[in-house]
């Protein structure tokens, strides 16, 4: 298995730049499966505050693979960590880990399984799948 390095972002729910790869990447990528890099992956994520301001933060825990072949079964798996948010505030990111929003005791892993990858000259432009979080799954397309 090869392993790949990339920065996620929460907009596509931390995965798809694996798949939505920089361009010069994608000039050069082989198909094949690839296991995402924890040592070099993050999610991060944005969220609104009122209306004012904008809290970051993100997830430190992060493992998965997937599987480029244009033209063929294209996939992408990937679990995070819920404990492992950070909003570098401790008293937040407990609460945060709490019943209150993650619950990450009860439900210590939210993960996101592919279903479809769609591509358009050869390149990733949309991601068909499931997101599990919080003991529930619901459909999810992203954007590449």
């Amino acid at each position: 298995m090869k392993t790949f390095h990339s920065h996620l972002t929460a907009s596509a729910i931390a995965l798809l730049s694996a798949l939505g790869l920089s361009p010069a990447w994608a000039e050069t990528a082989q198909p094949g499966t690839y296991k995402i890099d924890p040592d070099h992956t993050s999610v991060h994520f944005t969220v609104g505050h009122l209306g004012t301001s904008e809290l970051v933060g993100r997830f430190n825990q992060i493992e998965g693979d997937f599987t480029l072949a244009p033209g063929g079964e294209s996939r992408v798996e990937v679990r995070i960590a819920t404990a492992s948010v950070d909003t570098n505030h401790q008293k937040r990111d407990d609460h945060l880990r709490s019943p209150d929003f993650f619950n990450a005791k009860q439900f210590p892993e939210m993960k996101f399984t592919s279903r479809k990858v769609r591509f358009n000259d050869g390149e990733p432009q949309r991601i068909e799948g499931e997101l599990s979080l919080h003991g529930k799954t619901r459909p999810v397309s992203l954007n590449v």
